[in-house]
């Protein structure tokens, strides 16, 4: 609490602080205002009642000197309107947000110079009158008269110049009025001196303005020089930007030509493609008619086995096959064709044939039993199950299920080969590999690779995926 009580404080201190400083500013402030509004007054006041003493004489002898000033002005003026003339034509349409900026400026340094002029001119015609003065006082002396007129001339010319010097030249007029003032009786040699002072700084203010006027003339040449760089490098560029252009329009033009040859070979592949498709269907009946024809037979062998197995003791018991003959067993050949007992066809006499007697020693080995009746086709059925190997069933699930999965990256990979994609459509299909294996089995579905294609987080070119779309919808 004491702490915010403390910055309250201060805070308030400092308020106060400022509110002081900007009265006093502001109090200052009106008191030059007001001092200098007063000392304006009374040179007013002292160039009337000075002009009233000088009469018609002093008109008449300053007419010249008024109208040499006048068309001194003139022609002053005249130059500074074809100057700032010549400056604004310099600009053209492509320059002119380049040169904006520095017509700015020098537009504000005419309206300060034109500022400083009225102040000047203000403060000449103080001097005038001061001249005026002095003449009534030096008339008997033209040498006087003669280094005031040249002192004159070459203060118009600083005036002109637009140098920065109205205050101490206001200041100096008024130190000379208030000593003419007191001192209007004081000796020649003392005037004289005033007069070589004032001279040597009138020309030391002509050689500032000379030099401002050569720097400003060099700056001119300056901006015409890089304005004509810039037109010059503008036509390079636009020379360069039509030869762009041309390349620009080849390049389209061989672009489109090879995308027409790349649709010509993609639809040329997909009828291909088709094609093969409809051969690998015609395949596929082809064997699932056989398959069909097999099973028929094994069904029909089954049977038969169970039939003659009933006819016969039992075997003795023998222990379960092994891998090898469990393969042996899953040919479709081998176990379509049971092995049947030899037999001893014998031709009789009169030519006809006698049903087949069987061997001795098939007699020894099946011993006569009792005539039964065929199984049913549930029996056929479950005995055909029975007499699979073990590893049958799990080899063809197995195979369905990897069907249904899909197919492992390299298989994929190779099969796109074969087909011919290119390097670009490769390294996309390998990009989807990789975003898609999470469980790093590597195996992948065509659903599973279609989807991917349609995420536009992959970065690919829209020929490209459309492309890959085209062939994985042929494919599937």
């Amino acid at each position: 609490v004491q702490v915010d009580r403390v910055c309250a404080v201060e805070l308030d201190f400092w308020g106060s602080w400022v509110l002081w400083a900007w009265l006093d500013v502001v109090r200052v402030s009106r008191d030059e205002r007001d001092s200098t509004l007063q000392a304006r007054l009374a040179r007013a006041a002292a160039t009337l009642k000075l002009s009233e003493s000088m009469g018609k004489a002093g008109v008449d002898f300053l007419k010249p000197l008024v109208s040499a000033w006048a068309a001194l002005v003139l022609r002053q003026r005249k130059a500074m309107a074809a100057a700032a003339q010549r400056v604004y034509g310099v600009g053209s349409d492509t320059l002119q947000k380049v040169f904006q900026a520095w017509q700015e400026i020098k537009n504000a340094e005419f309206e300060n110079i034109k500022r400083q002029l009225r102040r000047k001119e203000e403060d000449f015609q103080e001097l005038q009158s001061l001249s005026s003065r002095l003449y009534t006082f030096s008339k008997h002396a033209s040498s006087r008269v003669e280094h005031l007129e040249s002192a004159l001339r070459a203060a118009e010319r600083a005036l002109f110049a637009g140098q920065d010097r109205g205050e101490a030249l206001e200041r100096e007029v008024l130190g000379l009025q208030s000593q003419l003032q007191q001192e209007a009786m004081i000796s020649e040699t003392r005037l004289r001196q005033q007069e070589v002072v004032l001279h040597s700084r009138f020309e030391a203010e002509l050689g500032q303005a000379t030099a401002l006027d050569r720097r400003l003339a060099a700056e001119l040449g300056a901006s015409e020089e890089s304005q004509v760089r810039l037109r010059q490098e503008l036509g390079a560029e636009r020379a360069e930007a039509a030869e762009a252009d041309e390349r620009l329009q080849a390049e389209v033009e061989v672009a489109l030509s090879e995308a027409e040859d790349f649709e010509a070979t993609a639809h040329r592949h997909r009828e291909e493609r088709r094609a093969a498709e409809e051969e690998e269907k015609a395949h596929r009946a082809e064997a699932a008619a056989h398959r069909e024809r097999l099973q028929d037979l094994e069904a029909s062998a089954a049977g038969q086995a169970l039939a003659a197995s009933r006819q016969h003791m039992p075997p003795p018991a023998q222990p379960p096959p092994t891998r090898t003959e469990a393969a042996g067993l899953a040919q479709p050949s081998a176990s379509s064709t049971l092995q049947r007992p030899e037999v001893d066809r014998k031709e009789p006499a009169s030519g006809k044939l006698e049903e087949p007697q069987p061997s001795a020693t098939t007699q020894l080995q099946q011993p006569q039993q009792p005539q039964e009746q065929p199984p049913p086709a549930e029996a056929i059925v479950q005995h055909q199950q029975d007499s699979k190997p073990p590893g049958d069933e799990a080899a063809s699930a197995g195979a369905d299920q990897a069907e249904e999965d899909g197919y492992t990256k390299e298989e994929w990979m190779d099969f796109f080969v074969e087909e011919g994609l290119g390097s670009d459509q490769l390294a996309v299909l390998d990009q989807i590999f990789q975003k898609l294996d999470t469980s790093g089995d590597g195996v992948l579905s065509a659903d599973e690779l279609s989807a991917a294609l349609n995420d536009r987080s992959l970065k690919m070119s829209e020929e490209t995926r459309q492309a890959l779309v085209d062939f994985m919808y042929d494919v599937a």
